[in-house]
């Protein structure tokens, strides 16, 4: 099936626009920097693993065979400081964090799960976790796991599927009895944004604590300096942004943390 002549005219000009903007588009060098899609194709989904970084394999085969395969046991010691230096340049290159507040350290769900539990550890009196319908499957299956873990009660709110969570709505769920408030900064389906700003107001008025999901490096302005970031998607390693005070956090899984022997 054809589209008529019309709809082939648009898709020409449109095609021809795409041109455009790609020849003035400062990011254009980072393209040769990734493995190319199969057949040319597209590859728009970023929310997991994303595109392979063309540097990768041979970086993993000098870790493989050189730190590991020549050195043995002696080859890890060089990996026990990895986290906070990653995080440290993280930190300086694109977070605009302090150094010594940002970790590179397990996965998103792991990341959450600690976080999750350490905010109801510092709010010990309060029975309620809030998460809205529009979160990651996968981060609102670790929070419901934290909140019956912990015999706390899970609020849902419902966010817009396009427009994205009200933020009236939201005030109305937190109240005295929210330990944490559990949001994405920009949803998973439709790419709405939200004000972190505003959201943090909400929760701090009440005395809950965010963990708040966000793009490692994107949207940083948005984000008020007391603030836990991690980056989207289950699969990859996670950047979490920590401030002075949530560092006194017990660490949740005993030797999974920065420079431990835990995996």
């Amino acid at each position: 099936m054809t589209a008529p002549e019309g709809g082939q005219a648009a898709l020409r000009k449109a095609a021809r626009r795409a041109r455009r903007l790609d020849a003035r588009d400062p990011l254009a060098p980072f393209v040769g920097r990734f493995a190319p899609a199969a057949d040319g194709r597209l590859f728009l989904d970023s929310s997991s693993l994303g595109r392979l970084p063309a540097a990768t394999p041979e970086l993993l085969d000098r870790v493989v065979r050189g730190d590991w395969g020549d050195r043995p046991a002696q080859g890890r010691a060089p990996w026990r400081d990895l986290p906070q230096r990653i995080g440290d340049r993280m930190a300086a290159a694109v977070l605009g964090a302090r150094p010594g507040e940002v970790v590179a350290a397990d996965c998103t769900s792991v990341n959450l799960y600690k976080l999750t539990v350490a905010a109801l550890d510092a709010r010990r009196g309060r029975r309620t976790v809030v998460v809205d319908d529009d979160n990651s499957p996968t981060d609102r299956y670790v929070v419901a796991g934290v909140a019956a873990e912990r015999e706390r009660a899970l609020r849902t709110v419902h966010t817009h599927p396009e427009t994205g969570l009200d933020m009236e709505t939201l005030r109305a769920a937190v109240d005295e009895d929210v330990a944490v408030v559990v949001l994405s900064l920009v949803s998973h389906r439709s790419g709405a944004l939200l004000d972190m700003a505003e959201v943090h107001e909400i929760a701090h008025a009440q005395g809950a604590l965010v963990p708040a999901l966000a793009g490692a490096g994107l949207f940083v302005d948005h984000l008020p300096p007391d603030r836990v970031r991690l980056s989207p998607g289950p699969l990859s390693t996670r950047f979490a942004d920590v401030l002075e005070a949530v560092c006194r956090f017990r660490e949740v899984l005993s030797g999974s943390g920065p420079g431990g022997w835990g995996v």
